[in-house]
């Protein structure tokens, strides 16, 4: 039986929508602009649902109102140390190099297109 939480995510997911540019050019720049606006509420409203989510599943396992979705657990929270989130950054880093290295194979803008989405929200780098 689990009695201690640690509030470090190990995974993550990426979702998205896409259309080939010989279908998006068939639109006319209203339509485009809509499609592009509408697509940007999308983005925030997923953003908010990811983080309320998580936020209240963390609530219920800590039994910390409000707890609105999930079922309330008593476990214990364990904070991460300083140490802890120095020892992630590091091996975070250690895993995006590698990553570099792959997709510099590919494409060399990807790393720097990552550091300007991904990397911007989740406040992580690749040099």
């Amino acid at each position: 039986m689990t009695t201690h939480f640690r509030p470090l995510s190990l995974g993550g997911a990426v979702q998205g929508y896409f259309i080939s540019m010989d279908s998006w050019r068939r639109f006319s720049p209203a339509p485009q602009a809509a499609l592009t606006a509408q697509f940007c509420t999308l983005e925030t409203q997923m953003w908010d649902r990811a983080t309320s989510a998580n936020d209240d599943a963390v609530d219920c396992e800590v039994v910390r109102d409000p707890c609105i979705q999930n079922r309330r657990f008593a476990i214990q929270m364990v904070e991460i140390s300083p140490a802890d989130q120095q020892m992630r950054r590091a091996a975070g880093q250690i895993v995006l190099l590698l990553w570099r290295d792959a997709s510099l194979q590919v494409d060399q803008t990807c790393p720097a297109t990552w550091n300007q989405t991904v990397g911007s929200v989740a406040g992580l780098t690749i040099r």
